[in-house]
């Protein structure tokens, strides 16, 4: 019976480790706080945000949890590149968030680093998430700008202030 009750017990700490805190607050241009809850935008049942940039590398996404496409060990942004290899682009652990990329009006973004390693850096990911009020949440477009970094572009309701 003990053996039992620490295996569920272990299982529970497994399950909330996969998934990190969704909330994020910052200061509006009037000295407001703004409230935004990320958490309904996290992914369950093998689902991911999908999207295959111009070079060809199909990029999986999850926020506030991991992404289940073949990386190993689990990341929330994992590439399949042209070759078919997969490439983790940000530790679930590492999760930060910022103000939208216009502003803290404008939405909200998701900072991913830790990644696997790239020559002598480790990869990291930017997501910008745009307020949109009619979208539950939509990845439209994918970049490299550097060298093993990227940046992923949505657009959701949940990144509009509370």
């Amino acid at each position: 019976m003990k053996t039992a009750v620490v295996i569920l017990m272990t299982l529970g700490l497994m399950a909330v480790s996969a998934q990190q805190s969704c909330t994020y607050q910052t200061v509006g241009t009037k000295g407001e706080t703004l409230s935004f809850d990320l958490s309904p935008m996290t992914l369950a049942n093998g689902n991911n945000y999908m999207i295959k940039d111009s070079m060809g590398s199909t990029f999986y996404a999850n926020i506030c949890g991991n992404a289940t496409a073949g990386c190993s060990p689990a990341q929330a942004v994992c590439q399949k590149g042209s070759n078919s290899y997969f490439y983790g682009c940000g530790d679930l652990s590492t999760q930060k968030f910022a103000d939208g990329e216009s502003g803290p009006y404008s939405g909200v973004t998701v900072l991913y680093s830790e990644g696997d390693f790239c020559g002598s850096i480790s990869r990291s990911t930017t997501i910008y998430i745009a307020c949109s009020l009619s979208t539950e949440g939509e990845i439209y477009a994918a970049e490299e700008p550097g060298s093993c970094t990227y940046t992923l572009w949505m657009k959701s309701k949940y990144a509009c202030p509370l």
